[in-house]
């Protein structure tokens, strides 16, 4: 027993050591991410971001692998299908399952079925396949107190999805394939057969040894101590568990799902060994693991990253559909030429002008619903991102420490932003074009007032130069962190804080400028790879634009781009 109450001791020292691991693995991913958007390297970017969700999600960090997993299935799901795409829905798929999200687990896996048996791709099918077979073994043992099931999960679907795997893992006589194969399907059976678990986990672990798979090592022989303790074998049993602490000195385990299993297999064999004491420890360290991965705070993240997904989703619609507008009017305005040219034929004419009088009633009656619908997806985007808001006030009340709350009201102040020029966008009928005077006074007021600073009268030299929509939104932005450091690090203790903000046009180009008399950018504390500064510098590409920073004394950002 005291070798076990050792092995406890080095798995918190491994911890450590895994963490970092983790983190290391994260960094790399994220340069991976950034050489690929310098180069414009779509399927480099698509397969950074799942490279961020997977360690993300290792790192227990639920919200972050969301967001990496989701931006990479949009950057795939629009080419169609391929090895890269089941990748991302078995990875999602298993984000689903940790939130305990069955039916959106069973959707995923469905999708990655769906996707491999298109490409008609031997290991796709295998992968989807074994995630089929764990998402019936996992969401069968969750609701099998439960006397109504919300769907039809069974420990028998997952055995026949796992046979399946087996198959083809054996058709293509890879030996680590199979061996991941067989360490699932142990798993189903550890319960009701558990010398054929035995005989899965030992082949498995026999072509782990030969690879030095530390971390597979490690998750098999906690399977197999698992196994004996289902035989009351306590001694083999423990022989597994000291194998398993030998081998997680040398490779400490880095990621969640090792850990909550590690931490399960010690409290069950307390438990089979009568030390109540420590099975109820790790029992409580379990239940910590567990609240981590499934935590309201995760839980709303999720849910907010979701909403702007499907957000985009329907704007992509709007843009489909607005074009279908321009291409009914094109050929309504067509059908007029025709029919002014027939006018001297006069029963003709009549004839062909009463069909067309009915066909101008329907496409105008088209437009109003077009129309109508531009208006519903204004309103719907306000909703989306006051719910989006409401959600990171929630955050950021839940938040006790000063630096993490203050980043979630800036991402809230940076989300009024949009919302404050998507309302200024839509007040009349005109979508195209916006005048700077009309939106960028109300916006500094908006920042100026969030942090204090409403005495402040900033002085306006701002020509209308009409912009296009798309140039609104990241103008905006930009004009909202410029504001914002000034506020923070500029007027803080400041006697007298000035703030100008100009534009103008000059040769078909839109400059701006806005300036402080701050002590200057070498005074903040801000740095160039600082989270505003990487987002102003974002803008500024999309805009396609040039920028400067300059000063002491103060600080003047200059800005220049076309005008569309």
């Amino acid at each position: 027993m005291d070798k076990l109450l050792l092995f406890v001791f080095f798995l918190g020292s491994g911890w450590a050591l895994g963490q970092s691991t983790t983190q290391q693995k994260i960094l790399a991913a994220q340069a991976e991410y950034r050489t690929a958007v310098a180069r414009c390297d779509t399927p480099a970017m698509a397969e950074a971001a799942y490279l961020l969700g997977k360690r993300y999600r290792s790192a227990g960090e639920g919200a972050a692998s969301w967001r990496w997993l989701l931006h990479s299935l949009r950057l795939r799901e629009s080419r169609g299908p391929s090895v890269e795409l089941n990748k991302v829905y078995i990875q999602l798929g298993n984000a689903s399952g940790t939130i305990k999200d069955y039916a959106q687990t069973y959707a995923y896996g469905q999708k990655a079925l769906a996707n491999s048996r298109k490409l008609n791709h031997p290991h796709s099918q295998m992968s989807a396949y074994t995630f089929m077979s764990g998402v019936h073994w996992t969401a069968s043992r969750a609701f099998r107190f439960t006397p109504e099931r919300p769907f039809a999960y069974s420990a028998d679907s997952a055995l026949f999805y796992i046979q399946r795997a087996e198959a083809i893992a054996r058709q293509m006589k890879v030996p680590l394939e199979i061996a991941y194969v067989l360490r699932s399907k142990g798993g189903i059976l550890a319960e009701r057969e558990p010398r054929k678990a035995i005989d899965c986990f030992t082949e498995a672990l026999k072509v782990h040894q030969t690879l030095k798979n530390w971390g597979q090592i490690i998750n098999l022989n906690l399977e197999l101590v698992q196994a004996y303790l289902n035989l009351g074998d306590l001694r083999t049993a423990r022989a597994h568990l000291l194998t398993a602490e030998q081998v997680n000195r040398v490779a400490p385990i880095d990621y969640m799902e090792g850990k909550v299993l590690l931490h399960q297999t010690l409290a069950r064999y307390y438990r089979a060994t009568q030390n109540w004491k420590e099975a109820h420890r790790e029992a409580m360290v379990v239940d910590s693991l567990e609240k981590i991965s499934e935590s309201l705070e995760h839980r709303a993240a999720i849910a907010q990253l979701s909403i702007l997904y499907d957000t985009e989703k329907q704007a992509a619609l709007l843009k489909a559909r607005d074009a279908e507008l321009a291409l009914q009017n094109n050929t309504l305005q067509t059908q007029r030429y025709i029919t002014y040219g027939m006018m001297g034929l006069l029963m003709l004419s009549v004839g062909v002008g009463f069909g067309f009088y009915r066909l101008n009633r329907q496409n105008r009656q088209i437009s109003l619903q077009n129309a109508h619908l531009v208006r519903e997806q204004s309103h719907r985007m306000k909703n989306h991102l006051h719910t989006v808001s409401a959600l990171l006030s929630l955050q950021s009340n839940r938040l006790t420490d000063d630096s993490a709350r203050r980043a979630v009201e800036e991402s809230q102040l940076r989300v009024h932003t949009i919302a404050l020029l998507n309302q200024q966008l839509h007040q009349g009928e005109e979508l195209v074009t916006l005048g700077l005077p009309h939106f960028i006074p109300k916006l500094v007021r908006t920042i100026l007032d969030s942090y204090g600073f409403s005495q402040i009268q900033p002085e306006y030299q701002l020509q209308n130069v009409p912009i296009h929509i798309d140039q609104a939104i990241p103008l905006a932005l930009i004009i909202n962190e410029l504001v914002t450091n000034a506020c923070k690090y500029a007027f803080n203790a400041h006697p007298d804080p000035q703030l100008t903000v100009q534009c103008w046009e000059a040769n078909g180009k839109l400059h701006l400028q806005v300036r402080d008399n701050g002590p200057g950018w070498l005074a903040g504390p801000n740095s160039e790879t600082g989270f505003g500064q990487r987002l102003i510098d974002l803008q500024v590409r999309q805009l396609r634009g040039e920028c400067t920073f300059s000063g002491p004394p103060g600080v003047t950002f200059d800005l220049v781009i076309g005008i569309k």
